[in-house]
């Protein structure tokens, strides 16, 4: 249960994009499933992740701000295996999700060059302020 205002801002990783210089990408543990399972995931950057969970919101504010990747994505609220959100107060409270950047580093360039950029192992840059992922393969 989360109990009072929630305030997440100014998360920034810088990473490199990832090789295979070491060899390929496995599935490192019985719980992954997609995004993390395949590829590179250490320039993701998630605000607030919730994973086989059942969880409360008893807050009147939940803020997440200026979420940044230079070369992964970003989620600002993601839940994962079947996990279950409720908000006690839902009609009264601000919930602000703003400022997502994904692929920051190459937000301006063109569309062809990064398309060539994420490849396996990379994914896609992309922004997401709600992720909900519902999978019962691991």
């Amino acid at each position: 249960q989360f109990k009072g205002d929630i305030t997440i801002e100014n998360l920034y990783d810088s990473s490199e994009l990832g090789s295979t210089l070491c060899g390929p990408y496995t599935k490192a543990n019985f719980g992954q499933q997609l995004p993390y399972s395949l590829g590179y995931s250490g320039n993701m950057v998630h605000a607030l992740d919730i994973s086989f969970s059942d969880v409360e919101f008893d807050t009147n504010k939940v803020f997440l701000n200026n979420i940044i990747s230079d070369t992964g994505l970003v989620y600002g609220l993601s839940t994962w295996y079947n996990s279950q959100l409720s908000f006690t107060n839902a009609e009264a409270m601000d919930f602000q999700i703003a400022n997502l950047k994904a692929g920051y580093k190459y937000i301006n360039d063109d569309p062809g060059a990064n398309q060539a950029r994420y490849q396996y192992p990379n994914h896609k840059a992309q922004a997401c302020g709600i992720r909900i992922h519902q999978s019962t393969a691991y």
